[in-house]
């Protein structure tokens, strides 16, 4: 099978084609699970991007934040669900810092919110004055 003239930018280093991203285009709605005040404060502070994405919202975009705080924070990640109590589901996520040897929780009605609410407590933890 012939190549054809640059075929080489369709395909990805593994040989694989390239693929645009399925939800490339699609505008968030805001919601009570998200948080667009703790977006902005996630992408400034703890990304240090300019620009908010929906962090709180997104579960892709969260475990960035996730993978982010690993990195500069040394942090590990503790992530929790408790389906149908009193007040619905809940999750509860906890980034713990060995190092200090300090917690810092959020909860919240979404996984990706709940990590969100726990990097602002982490951040505001141990980030340097």
């Amino acid at each position: 099978m012939a190549a054809r003239p640059g075929a080489m930018n369709e395909f990805h280093a593994a040989g694989f084609p390239r693929r645009r991203p399925r939800f490339a285009g699609i505008k968030m709605v805001l919601t009570e699970y998200s948080d667009r005040d703790l977006d902005v404060f996630i992408s400034e502070k703890v990304m240090e991007k300019k620009g908010a994405l929906f962090y709180t919202s997104n579960i892709t975009e969260a475990w960035l934040v996730v993978e982010k705080m690993m990195r500069k924070f040394f942090c590990e990640l503790k992530l929790d669900v408790f389906l149908g109590g009193v007040s619905g589901d809940l999750w509860v996520a906890s980034f713990y810092n060995p190092m200090k040897c300090k917690r810092f929780e959020g909860k919240g009605r979404t996984a990706s919110l709940a990590i969100c609410r726990a990097a602002r407590e982490a951040y505001s933890g141990l980030a340097q004055k």
